[in-house]
């Protein structure tokens, strides 16, 4: 009977680390890569200066209402490719995505290695609870299939899309909010 009252209080003592490490991890704010590891809440001066610093172009959007951003980085053909973006709201970073792989990317073996560590990365911050959704826009000269896996208050998502003659493309990205 000792062995079984040492048991079961061992048992709710682990439960109950366990379940506050849970618990202090999903209170802390979320982190993504975006040129630079980041986390949510981050004064929109120091993000910007932190992503600046580790080599990348930043870009305001003016097309659009809010306080969003483009980060960019120069590759070989001294073009800019977007990796991310970030939305600030209150001068507080409040979303940011990153491109974890699109289709000038190497093919299949890119896109299978990010995969796996968005993963991987989900299930490090305890996200086991996760919903599918898939959108599809088709008409005559465009289309557009989307695969998208939220968990918590990370999204990951896939897409493809073909307009007009242009070649077919494909992303996948991560975001957080």
């Amino acid at each position: 009977m000792k062995n079984l009252l040492v048991g079961v209080f061992l048992g709710f003592l682990i439960a109950s680390i366990w379940n506050n490490h849970v618990q202090a991890a999903q209170r802390e704010p979320a982190r993504i890569w975006v040129g630079t590891d980041l986390q949510l809440g981050m004064p929109k001066d120091a993000v910007i200066a932190k992503v600046a610093e580790a080599g990348y172009e930043i870009k305001r959007i003016t097309a659009i209402e809010g306080d969003m951003w483009t980060v960019a980085k120069k590759n070989e053909r001294n073009e800019y490719d977007v990796v991310g973006g970030m939305t600030f709201i209150g001068g507080k970073l409040g979303f940011a995505n990153h491109t974890l792989y699109a289709s000038f990317d190497q093919p299949a073996a890119k896109l299978a290695r990010s995969f796996y560590f968005a993963i991987r990365d989900l299930e490090a911050d305890h996200n086991s609870v996760c919903t599918l959704e898939s959108k599809n826009q088709e008409n005559a000269t465009f289309y557009s299939k989307t695969g998208i896996l939220h968990c918590g208050n990370r999204t990951i998502s896939e897409s493809v899309s073909k307009y007009q003659d242009q070649n077919e493309e494909g992303e996948l990205t991560e975001a957080v909010k």
